[in-house]
């Protein structure tokens, strides 16, 4: 159901930080690998073959490996744990959510294939400099070309990674912040949605339910601190199809026309429902105590509705047609967001006493209180006790609890997906700050040399955050073109917020060269600090 998009997202930005974790260890490697070339170089002179070389690296990474595998193994069952107390009690198959063997065998796959993407491509280009260039060359030649320039290009795809996560977790938490503050076209303030059950022994048919039922509205409206209360078919945000839906026609369609018409919420309500729920009358009136059997049918239509029927005009005095009654819409209101909260669904209301499904009988009450809505539930269940011994009271529940619970999974996409998110983009920082710093140490000599020749270390300065800078820039690029490519990925989990959001991708190109200019800020500034006399001492 809607459970399975936000899954599948999680799981895909669990994937993704996984990469960026490998790409960040294979870089470190590959920068540590650089003070490591001389040595390999010796191991080589020495009879070492390539093989071996290879997979002495290797075993080093498998080490690492092995040990934040373990690592994460243990931090795994306790974030499990943390997991299940924090989600959403709708979730399906909560209980089964644990770490079990599977989890641990995916634990060891995990591991092996970490092993391989971090380590497998720095051993490789580790073990391929030429000796000979390196015994000649010095000290600060040994990092050669090809393994800064994949150690560069490994930072230009950690930020391009973090850049997708950034904007997935921030896409998120724009549409839950929108979710939050939609427009309900109803008051939701001190309302308690109170579930009835009819006892089929005592009242066997809908009439007797009915006067039951009208019982229970007068003793419940005279209570203290009800201001008012009325019934309603559906529980609120239970969804499409919770509650009675149908098609409908007008006497203006072709049959053509009445075949593809929409499927709407139908909803029975006491004349008093609108002005109960504060849902504001746009045309006409509202219903009637006059409005019951024997009078002339009428109903009230959602602005949608009232838009597809008679597109341009006015739809009071229009007539919608069931089955076999014609209904006179008298009222127009808004679409609201009652049936779901993601959407605004287009509906019809019929008068209770006019009703065109008499069979289904209201057991869900809406009743507006003075105070806290808890605390009218003991008085209230005391109260239909005894206003009908049929009657009982199953549930009862404040709307904001419903809405919580309406919010609960969007937020929880929200804070796993921004804790992915914060993770990479460290990660990518961490990365970058290895890099320039090795960057500088490898240039040392040439550093030297520019300050000897006049250049200040502000100067210097400058160079190492614009080199830093270009691959945060060129990172960030591809990170925004992948979120692009990939937005439909997003957009089932999105509300009021495309996935393609101008200024949501500038904030996140914005962070992302924040934080690599934090990151480039510390090495650069070791550069300013580069003593060109000891420089150039120390390279001859």
């Amino acid at each position: 159901g809607d459970t399975k998009p936000a899954l599948l997202l999680v799981t895909l930005a669990a994937a993704l930080l996984l990469v960026i974790t490998c790409v960040n260890v294979a870089n470190l490697v590959l920068v540590r690998a650089v003070g490591r070339v001389r040595e390999m170089v010796v191991r080589t002179a020495l009879g070492a073959a390539r093989g071996r070389i290879v997979a002495q690296l290797l075993t080093e990474s498998a080490l690492l490996s092995i040990a934040g595998g373990l690592l994460g193994m243990g931090l795994a069952i306790a974030a499990v744990r943390t997991f299940v107390t924090l989600a959403p009690p709708g979730l399906p198959r909560l209980d089964e959510v644990a770490v079990n063997g599977s989890a641990l065998l995916a634990a060891v796959l995990i591991t092996t294939v970490a092993t391989l993407l971090s380590g497998l491509g720095p051993a490789i280009l580790t073990s391929r400099v030429a000796g000979s260039d390196v015994l000649r060359s010095g000290i600060r030649h040994t990092g050669g070309r090809r393994v800064r320039a994949a150690a560069e290009a490994l930072v230009v795809a950690q930020i391009a990674l973090a850049a997708v996560s950034l904007t997935a977790a921030a896409l998120v938490t724009k549409s839950l912040v929108e979710l939050q503050q939609a427009n309900l076209s109803f008051e939701p303030d001190q309302l308690l949605v109170a579930g009835l059950a009819f006892q089929q022994a005592q009242l066997p048919d809908p009439r007797r339910q009915l006067a039951a039922l009208d019982l229970v509205l007068t003793t419940t409206a005279a209570l203290p601190g009800v201001r008012g209360v009325t019934p309603v078919l559906s529980v609120p945000f239970s969804g499409a199809g919770a509650g009675v839906d149908g098609r409908l026609s007008s006497a203006e369609q072709s049959p053509e026309e009445t075949a593809a018409n929409p499927v709407l919420n139908m909803e029975a309500v006491e004349p008093n429902y609108f002005a109960m729920l504060g849902i504001p009358m746009l045309r006409g009136r509202a219903f009637r105590d006059d409005d019951r059997a024997g009078a002339m049918p009428v109903v009230i239509v959602s602005s949608s509705v009232a838009r597809h029927f008679w597109p341009g005009a006015d739809a009071i005095g229009k007539r919608l047609i069931t089955s076999d009654r014609e209904f006179t819409v008298v009222g127009l209101v808004p679409d609201t967001r009652y049936r779901e909260l993601k959407t605004e669904r287009p509906t019809v209301y019929f008068p209770l006493r006019q009703s065109p499904f008499p069979q289904v009988v209201p057991s869900t009450l809406l009743i507006r209180t003075t105070g806290s809505p808890a605390r009218a539930v003991p008085t209230l269940r005391r109260a239909i006790v005894g206003a009908s011994p049929g009657v009982t009271l199953v549930s009862a529940s404040s709307l904001d609890a419903l809405l919580d619970t309406q919010h609960a999974q969007p937020r929880l996409n929200a804070v796993v997906l921004a804790l992915f998110a914060t993770t990479a983009v460290a990660l990518a920082a961490i990365g970058l700050f290895a890099v320039i710093a090795s960057m500088v140490r490898q240039r040392t000599h040439e550093l030297g040399i520019r300050m000897a020749l006049g250049a200040t270390g502000g100067d210097v300065c400058t160079m190492v955050m614009a080199r830093g800078l270009v691959l945060a820039i060129a990172g960030a690029g591809i990170g925004i073109a992948g979120a692009l490519a990939t937005s439909r990925l997003l957009s089932r989990l999105l509300f009021g917020v495309r996935a393609t959001d101008g200024p949501t991708l500038l904030a996140v190109a914005a962070s992302m060269l924040g934080v690599a200019a934090i990151a480039c800020f510390v090495p650069a500034r070791m550069s300013m600090r580069i003593d060109p006399i000891i420089a150039l001492r120390r390279e001859a």
